[in-house]
């Protein structure tokens, strides 16, 4: 795969995506109560997933049992990492242990699970505090002359934010000693450690194709302007199923990319956090599965959410590209500007282990997925952008010049559906 990294790129330019002149055989259309049940492939149908890893699973449940207690975000509880290979997870803490940290450990053991303390200097609460004081705050104060990319609230390895970008100033004033004194300047103002990373450009992935209403998650969908975008995870909002993509996919007319007849309707609502944007239209519990030419519309049933940490391994169904797995978490709250006014959004930074691809424009929108089972997946988020990138991808539907990523930003599923006091449609 030949690779041709891009230049750094204005974030305020990147939601402009391209327009598409390829156009390839249509995959069958699905009827509106999508494939019957005998037409649903054996197991073994697909070698696009990885098997589903039971310890990871278990690590997995333990996160949604913590995150669900209540108290948990005034506990001192900043974050967890997950070794499945071990079985065991570390609670990063800030503070004392407590009542709620003894339950926490109480129920590792109960589940077999190994559960380690690793103290940390501030709280969840101060780092995503600090980080969007710092996304609020570019060009101004001790960030006069630093152009931020993205901010990283909540790093395993680091105690503290990382802030990825780089200085403005002439070359004459920039170098170890002027970004050691930035960080100085910046942590004096924040209140916590900053740490400078170079590069991190975002771009938006706002870019299979003949799917019809109920929408599957993984649907390729296209605007008349060429801007093309995937669909997330059907939910339910007030008592009707609707479809969602991400909120930076903001035309009016998307239609299936190779069947303009079908709409996906309008924005209907932009969800209060995760940024997502939910359609007119209706979702379904399928999600599809495969490349991004699948023909035979292959697809797995939606059963419920998964909540990541750092160190466990997703997949991402995108629209243009596919089926892409062996991402593993890296980052929990990186915040980004997707650059259509919408503001800072706290995102989940994952990378391809093998540096391949994990999503290209286009698959915004499309869901961030872990396996459950025999064609059975959890929701655990929605494909937000990409950090750095290539062109010319192979293996898509419409590669050119879209940029692709080993390494992307996802927003949390079960945060987009308790903003919006929604719920997933799950078979």
């Amino acid at each position: 795969m030949q690779r041709h990294r891009k230049a750094a790129t204005p974030i305020a330019a990147l939601a402009t995506l391209l327009t598409f002149s390829i156009t390839l055989t249509a995959s069958p259309a699905l009827a509106d109560d999508k494939l019957p049940p005998s037409t649903v492939p054996p197991a073994d149908s697909s070698n696009f997933l990885a098997a589903p890893d039971a310890r990871q699973d278990l690590l997995m449940d333990l996160k949604s049992w913590i995150i669900t207690q209540p108290g948990i975000e005034d506990s001192g509880y900043v974050e967890s990492v997950n070794d499945s290979a071990r079985l065991s997870t570390t609670l990063l803490w800030h503070g004392p242990a407590n009542e709620l940290q003894h339950a926490i450990l109480a129920e590792g053991k109960r589940r077999g699970i190994t559960v380690t303390i690793k103290q940390r200097k501030f709280s969840r609460a101060k780092l995503l505090d600090a980080a969007s004081t710092a996304a609020d705050s570019a060009g101004r104060g001790a960030f006069k002359d630093y152009k931020i990319n993205s901010i990283v609230a909540l790093d395993p390895n680091i105690d503290g934010i990382v802030v990825r970008g780089g200085q403005t100033r002439s070359s004459a004033t920039t170098g170890p000693a002027a970004d050691l004194a930035f960080a100085k300047a910046a942590s004096a103002e924040l209140g916590v450690d900053v740490t400078l990373q170079a590069a991190g450009v975002i771009t938006p992935f706002a870019t299979r194709s003949n799917d019809n209403a109920p929408f599957n998650a993984g649907g390729y969908m296209i605007a008349g302007n060429g801007t093309s975008c995937s669909t997330g995870f059907g939910i339910w909002l007030n008592g009707v199923r609707r479809t969602t993509t991400a909120r930076h996919c903001w035309q009016h007319d998307y239609r299936a990319r190779n069947n303009s007849s079908t709409s996906y309707g309008d924005g209907l609502v932009n969800s209060p956090d995760g940024a997502a944007r939910v359609m007119t239209t209706a979702g379904f519990y399928w999600m599809f599965d495969g490349a991004w030419n699948n023909a035979a519309g292959y697809k797995k049933t939606v059963i419920g959410f998964s909540d990541v940490s750092t160190g466990d391994s997703v997949c991402t169904s995108g629209g243009n590209s596919g089926v892409r797995c062996g991402i593993q978490v890296e980052r929990m709250c990186v915040l980004f500007n997707d650059g259509m006014g919408f503001g800072n959004v706290c995102t989940i930074e994952g990378h391809q282990v093998n540096n391949g691809l994990a999503a290209i424009q286009g698959d915004s929108g499309g869901p961030v997925f872990t396996t459950s089972g025999t064609n059975q997946v959890r929701a655990t988020g929605m494909i937000q952008a990409g950090v750095d990138g290539w062109t010319n991808c192979t293996g898509v539907h419409d590669g050119g010049s879209n940029i692709c990523s080993d390494r992307i930003l996802f927003t949390s599923m079960r945060t987009i559906t308790n903003s919006l006091g929604a719920s997933l449609v799950v078979g």
